[in-house]
């Protein structure tokens, strides 16, 4: 196991814990076991602590890879795909958000996981369609997003040979 601590625009800190050898329950309790995961209609992580305060939390998994990231303040979201993973032209098209930034196409599993970390961080999942998120990359690891006029910041990471994508925002959903 790993943590990783993240600075974000705005002085927000973000926490990444990651296996490649535990599930996210058994990472959860093993970082922190003072906090109890709960879900909120729609299945939206968050975390209780013992004094009843709630935090903004986002898990992710894939084959031999689990996370979890989270704060103290807005809503965070978190994927996680193995970096080899193909995605399908037909869906890479569907994704797409006519004011995305063009380099996207250079590598489509960043598109996915940018864009399914920020669907997370709203609640929705894939119940709301990709194609309504466009993205801008900026840094060689750092982009920004904007749904339905709601900024969002995030970082791409490389963990082995996993991808992901987190994302923050502290405007109101």
């Amino acid at each position: 196991m790993q943590i990783d601590d993240i600075e974000l625009p705005g002085g927000i800190r973000l926490h990444l814990a990651w296996s490649n050898d535990m599930s996210t329950d058994d990472l959860l309790h093993d970082v922190l076991p003072d906090r109890v995961l709960s879900r909120r209609e729609g299945g939206k992580p968050d975390l209780l602590t013992l004094n009843g305060t709630v935090e903004p939390c986002s898990i992710t998994h894939t084959v031999g890879f689990s996370a979890i990231c989270w704060g103290t303040v807005g809503h965070i979201g978190i994927d996680a795909e193995r970096a080899d993973r193909q995605v399908h032209p037909g869906l890479m098209a569907r994704m797409r958000h006519p004011e995305d930034d063009i380099r996207l196409t250079e590598n489509p599993i960043h598109t996915w996981i940018i864009k399914e970390s920020v669907l997370k961080c709203i609640g929705t999942g894939l119940r709301l369609g990709m194609n309504r998120i466009s993205v801008q990359l900026h840094e060689k690891d750092r982009f920004s997003a904007n749904w339905n006029g709601h900024p969002f910041h995030g970082i791409l990471l490389l963990r082995h040979d996993i991808r992901l994508s987190i994302v923050h925002t502290t405007s109101p959903l």
